[in-house]
């Protein structure tokens, strides 16, 4: 496994994204390895000064997460010549012994200090968290998405390559693997004593606008914008866990004029635990996706959004053409205008008993890693233990 930990410090989602797979695979009787290359330009100290990457906020937060899922002896971090949690000669046996590189987002095949230890793997597997944008990317020769130097791809977005869909495949074949859950860490939760609707995000697109011929797709900021009145027209309680940076402060303001909650990510899902914590108290999720996700016809769900249903908890979320591919209407509800949210909404609070369970269900038949993960093994020609 290659992936971003110390690279995304404080965020207890991201760490259940890339450790979802550790334990995944590990469940189905894998020894798995993880790998992780940062710039030494990101260690910096808890006052935000430079550092080496041993007093650095980003090894403490990657040995944090290591050490929470019992991968202390099986981890390494990379930045610059220096390793930690292994030594180079065990990094290069790592490569040499391994079936597959499940490389997430092309974490290491795109890191150039790591370009002789990733040529080493025999058989790669590229996994797209970002449907629309790493296609369109690579076919307009932006960033480093190193598309070409794996063996095979995958993607989250579930529409990607469909004859009718609006990605391009950027010449290449996409598996399609949802987001998916591990039974032993998102049990299905009791009732929860709030009624709130929640959602854990970010405010503005992190990758800035993508344009596809001459359309500038629209960015999450605009989504939130157009159901700023929501919790007004459903008089129920709804909260975002979103971090707003001081030029966004007018929309904060807004957000809580209209009735939001606005709660900080890092408060109450800033490890793992307070992650999962945050999801299993909530009534349910309600949130907007992405632009290109929407616009483009991803078929995209969220992580998130996946482990919401894991723990029995109904999800309302914009319309991705998920629907096209897995079951919604029960326990996943899709929107596409105020008014269809309001709508879902009621219903929800209505019968939550009922959306609930098939919340948990929809979750245990199509997004458990003992059904996602074996399939797509055997596309990438590794056999199960």
């Amino acid at each position: 496994m290659a992936g971003a930990i110390a690279n995304k410090p404080g965020n207890g989602g991201e760490a259940w994204v890339r450790m979802s797979w550790v334990g995944g695979l590990a469940a189905l009787g894998f020894g798995v390895r993880f790998i992780e290359v940062i710039d030494d330009r990101l260690c910096r100290d808890g006052d935000g000064r430079p550092c080496q990457l041993r007093n650095s906020v980003a090894r403490g937060w990657f040995d944090a997460v290591i050490a929470r899922f019992a991968m202390t002896a099986s981890a390494a971090l990379l930045c610059g010549d220096e390793v930690h949690g292994a030594t180079p000669g065990e990094l290069l046996r790592w490569a040499d012994e391994a079936d597959l590189l499940i490389d997430i987002s092309g974490h290491l095949g795109s890191a150039h200090d790591a370009s002789s230890l990733f040529s080493r793997f025999a058989n790669t597997l590229y996994v797209d968290l970002d449907p629309g944008y790493t296609q369109v990317w690579h076919m307009q020769g932006q960033g480093d998405t190193r598309l070409d130097g794996h063996s095979r791809h995958a993607t989250v977005g579930l529409l990607v390559g469909e004859p009718d869909g609006a990605v391009p495949d950027a010449g290449f074949e996409w598996l399609h693997v949802p987001p998916f859950f591990v039974f032993a860490d998102w049990p299905c939760a009791p009732a929860p004593e709030r009624t709130a609707l929640t959602t854990v995000s970010t405010w503005r697109n992190p990758f800035g606008p993508l344009v596809v011929g001459e359309r500038q797709l629209s960015g999450k900021h605009h989504a939130f914008r157009r159901f700023a009145d929501l919790p007004a027209r459903v008089a129920r309680p709804m909260e975002i866990a979103i971090d707003f940076d001081a030029a966004d402060l007018a929309d904060h303001m807004t957000m809580g004029d209209n009735g939001w909650s606005v709660v900080s990510p890092r408060e109450v899902a800033g490890t793992p635990d307070a992650f999962r914590n945050y999801v299993q108290t909530s009534a349910g999720e309600w949130s907007v996706a992405q632009g290109p996700y929407v616009e483009l016809r991803t078929g995209w769900v969220s992580d998130r959004t996946v482990r919401y249903l894991a723990s029995g908890r109904p999800a309302i979320v914009e319309d991705t053409g998920i629907g096209d591919v897995v079951q919604v209407g029960e326990g996943l509800l899709v929107f596409d205008s105020v008014d269809a949210a309001v709508d879902a909404i009621d219903d929800v609070h209505d019968d939550w008993e009922r959306h609930s369970a098939a919340a948990r269900e929809l979750a245990v038949s199509r997004f458990s890693s003992d059904v996602v993960l074996p399939p797509l093994l055997a596309r990438c020609a590794v056999e199960l233990p």
